[in-house]
């Protein structure tokens, strides 16, 4: 698995554990059932640029636990 896949699969687990899938899509510019889908493995093959988006909305999400 190369390390832009275990980053993406990383990202959805976050995702599934905090419960962010709607912060998530409206930070990555994607629907929600885009990022529901990828958690349910209903799209098992993202573009680079959803999956570079999420990594970025992710981003975002954990900088701003951070600071609390």
């Amino acid at each position: 698995m190369s390390t832009i896949e275990n980053l993406h699969k990383e990202n959805l687990e976050f995702i599934k554990r905090r419960r962010n899938r709607q912060r998530v899509a409206d930070l990555a510019g994607v629907h929600v059932n885009t990022i529901s889908d990828l958690i349910l493995d209903k799209r098992p093959s993202p573009s680079l640029k959803t999956v570079v988006a999420i990594e970025k909305a992710v981003a975002t999400i954990k900088h701003n636990l951070s600071t609390f």
